[in-house]
């Protein structure tokens, strides 16, 4: 009602169907996957529109994301609308894919040693006590997921940074926010657990959030806890 262009771009919700589910109101562009954690293989609804995409080097979803978002933002300078772009990837969910150009990145890269990893203290919850030391193998399996973790996030971070480049292009980087953020943590060996996320383990519940804009002073760290629920009413003030 305000005049913005809106876009989201990437995941949705779980078990959305590009085929089968249209757009919902309030969207000017829509750009949404179906099962896009592999990263190839998906289908993308365009404003409606379903598309198949394959398994070549250009059908790597973060990166037509990327395109799109940018795409997006230079259609809202044109028209001098102000927009709200949420993208939303899938990297660096499991499976863990990075685009090509990342594949090698990294060699020898271990999940963090830290003072849980493969360790379970005499105050934590009973039902811990049953897992036995990690073996050999399990311990390689983390450390290969958490390399191609950090693979699969470098085209995340390169799209940020179009995104930003993007917006000095246009004029538009002192007067727009970015704001970064995730879902959930993951744990990866520590307290002898293998990957997962459903515990409240600190590596499992906290996430970035990092906001920068007009008014935000660089550096600056706040301490208070918030949660994704806060994030919607932050937008609309």
């Amino acid at each position: 009602k305000r005049g913005y262009m809106t876009a989201l771009m990437g995941k949705y919700l779980n078990g959305y169907g590009p085929y089968v589910n249209g757009v919902p109101p309030g969207w000017s562009e829509w750009d949404v996957a179906g099962n896009g954690y592999p990263e190839y293989g998906y289908s993308l609804n365009t404003n409606g529109h379903p598309r198949r995409y394959g398994y070549r080097a250009k059908d790597y979803l973060t990166n037509v994301l990327a395109g799109r978002g940018l795409g997006f933002i230079e259609r809202a300078a044109a028209r001098k609308k102000p927009f709200m772009l949420e993208i939303a990837t899938f990297a660096p969910h499991s499976p863990f894919t990075p685009a090509p150009r990342d594949s090698r990145a990294f060699p020898g890269l271990r999940a963090p040693r830290t003072p849980a990893f493969d360790v379970v203290g005499s105050g934590e919850p009973a039902w811990l006590s049953h897992f036995s030391p990690l073996r050999g193998g399990q311990v390689a399996t983390l450390d290969r997921q958490f390399r191609k973790r950090a693979q699969s996030v470098q085209a995340v971070d390169r799209m940020i940074g179009q995104i930003q480049a993007m917006l000095v292009a246009k004029g538009l980087a002192q007067d727009t926010y970015i704001v970064f953020s995730s879902d959930n943590g993951l744990h990866m060996g520590e307290h002898r657990l293998l990957a997962g996320k459903l515990t409240a383990f600190d590596t499992d519940i906290k996430v970035p959030l990092i906001v920068t804009g007009p008014g935000v002073p660089a550096g600056q760290t706040i301490s208070q806890m918030t949660e994704n629920v806060d994030l919607c009413p932050t937008f609309e003030r």
